[in-house]
């Protein structure tokens, strides 16, 4: 398990901009600090959610009405000073997004609070740091719910055939593959509900009644090896998506989900150039807001979200600094199960177990790694409405596709090659899985 966590930071997407390792916002003393892996704040991405997070818990868990702080590195040389001049001017907990603090950061913000602080870290373990809570996110139920709401809103139209494609960057399988392998599953869990009599009740809540849709691959033969082009572009580069993007719309695509950064922009780039009527399920964040332009209206259907602003939320309600706080814990756990928010953590033994958030509300996350599910986007750009994603969720639950992970991850620790992560036993048994769960309920 120690070998597959320190692999999937190896493939986290690269961003930067330029800026200063400046403070600014809350004012000198400001307990809680976000540091920026480079770039800006206001990035609508892994920075923004984080920012946002720690607003939000400012304001409406401990009743201060002020921005946190943040400091907005220029380059990624600059982290350890920005931690320390963090410290120094009274930070009690700094936000971390973002992988670079546990790589070229060499985690040393847990280091340099020290015992009377407190570092979280989004995308990443806590590396054996007894004051950092690390918080990595379920892709595949992200993948999974961004697939299947897609379709159950595209079956409104009455279309006969909805053909699918997705590709990565790098292959990794926890933190690419994994994406994709819900998203290919969510086709399977489809026409098997559109076209089976034991699944007509839910059928009927979907909305599904009427329609004749069915879902189909581009792809349908699995990958040949780690770096097959058909898959993989084999880099996060933007320019780099431009072709496999060009093979996909030429394809017929209707749908693509692109796991690989900016490339997402090559995709959109390549559906505008050739006039396509191909949508695009963006990853990570709602990308539908970082891509709002004219040129890309009407393009996203969704996105396959990392919770990102609730992680952080959640887990500054779980710090030294704030859990003992009146109403902190009750107003945590609010937010939390309002939020549809669930967690799997490692046990002694090296296998994952839900985390009971109501019992352990008390308890502390420093020294802990969390796993948090995923979830899509509605509306804010995207065609999926918040009515359709609310069907699908209350139909297939956040609890049920966790358990689901759970097995693929299993299996990704046996064998990570791509060749075994993307091949149809894999998408099978994890759609099979599913449908188990639900037909049961």
């Amino acid at each position: 398990m120690k070998k597959l966590l320190s692999s999937l930071m190896a493939a986290a997407i690269v961003t930067s901009s330029a800026a200063t390792v400046v403070a600014c916002g809350g004012g000198s003393g400001e307990k809680i600090w976000l540091i920026t892996d480079t770039g800006k704040v206001a990035d609508k991405s892994f920075n923004q959610s984080g920012f946002e997070g720690g607003n939000y818990f400012n304001e409406n868990m401990l009743g201060i009405k002020r921005e946190i702080n943040k400091t907005e590195p220029q380059e990624l040389t600059e982290l350890e000073a920005a931690y320390e001049n963090a410290k120094a001017d009274g930070a009690q907990v700094l936000i971390l997004p973002g992988f670079h603090h546990a790589l070229e950061g060499q985690n040393k913000a847990a280091d340099i609070m020290g015992e009377s602080g407190s570092t979280i870290i989004l995308d990443s373990t806590h590396a054996g740091k007894t004051n950092q809570i690390g918080v990595m996110f379920r892709g595949d139920v992200s993948g999974f719910y961004a697939a299947f709401s897609s379709l159950v809103q595209l079956a409104e139209n009455k279309a006969n055939v909805i053909k699918m494609a997705t590709y990565g960057g790098t292959h990794n399988a926890g933190a690419v593959d994994n994406f994709m392998v819900g998203y290919l599953a969510a086709i399977e869990v489809f026409n098997k509900i559109n076209s089976e009599d034991a699944y007509s009740e839910i059928k009927t809540s979907l909305g599904l009644d009427e329609n004749l849709v069915t879902a189909e691959r581009i792809q349908k033969e699995a990958p040949t090896a780690d770096d097959d082009s058909k898959w993989f572009t084999n880099s996060f580069d933007p320019g780099k998506g431009k072709t496999i993007s060009e093979n996909l719309v030429t394809s017929g695509a209707d749908i693509i989900m692109p796991v690989a950064g900016p490339q997402t922009k090559d995709t959109l780039d390549v559906i505008s150039q050739k006039n396509a009527s191909t949508m695009v399920i963006g990853v990570d964040t709602n990308q539908a807001q970082q891509y709002s332009d004219a040129t890309y209206a009407g393009k996203f259907l969704t996105s396959a979200e990392k919770s990102l602003k609730d992680a952080t939320i959640i887990s500054l309600g779980h710090t030294k600094s704030f859990i003992s706080e009146e109403g902190v814990q009750d107003k945590t756990l609010e937010y939390a199960t309002n939020n549809n928010a669930t967690f799997t953590i490692e046990n002694s033994e090296g296998n994952f177990e839900s985390y009971d958030l109501t019992k352990n509300k008390a308890e502390t996350w420093e020294g802990k790694t969390l796993w948090m599910g995923g979830k899509a986007s509605t509306g804010e750009g995207n065609l999926v409405t918040s009515e359709n994603y609310s069907k699908v969720t209350s139909q297939i639950s956040s609890e049920v596709l966790e358990k689901v992970s759970i097995e693929l991850f299993k299996e990704i620790a046996k064998d990570s090659s791509a060749k075994n992560i993307l091949s149809d036993e894999t998408i099978i048994n994890y759609a099979n899985t599913i449908l188990k769960a639900i037909e049961n309920k």
